[in-house]
């Protein structure tokens, strides 16, 4: 009994470890090549996932690429590869030692509002990608 206490505490204490309250981040970078990362978040279980939009032939869309778990401290959001600065939302590429700022964030409180947006973005690329190839004849 003493141990299952002690295992219930420890549980506890792990799912209040990261009261995140934001649900999502909309992710830009610096760079105009670069499309735009979506983070989303599920403080109950301390993990998170991140979608990209890709360009595959002709056609752009959204990938998951990664499930993980994140981490917070009064600064910054850690996932693997990026932190992001809880004041100024600066996404912060993290290599070997290295961090170096390559972007901003925009915060959604809700899953589905994030989504909208990123369908939307991936909607306005296709459809700029789409007028450079008129014209074409293959």
């Amino acid at each position: 009994m003493k141990y299952l206490i002690i295992l219930l505490f420890l549980f506890t204490a792990q799912s209040f470890a990261n009261p995140l309250k934001v649900k999502g981040l909309l992710c830009n970078y610096d760079t105009t090549h670069s499309t735009p990362y979506a983070f989303y978040f599920n403080s109950d279980y301390g993990t998170y996932f991140y979608r990209n939009i890709s360009k595959i032939n002709d056609e752009f869309s959204i990938n998951e690429v990664k499930k993980d778990i994140y981490s917070t401290d009064k600064d910054f959001i850690y996932t693997t590869y990026y932190k992001v600065n809880r004041k100024t939302l600066a996404l912060i590429h993290i290599y070997k030692g290295s961090d170096s700022k390559v972007g901003t964030c925009e915060v959604f409180n809700d899953h589905k509002s994030l989504e909208i947006k990123f369908k939307e973005l991936k909607d306005k690329y296709q459809e700029e990608y789409n007028k450079t190839l008129e014209g074409n004849k293959i």
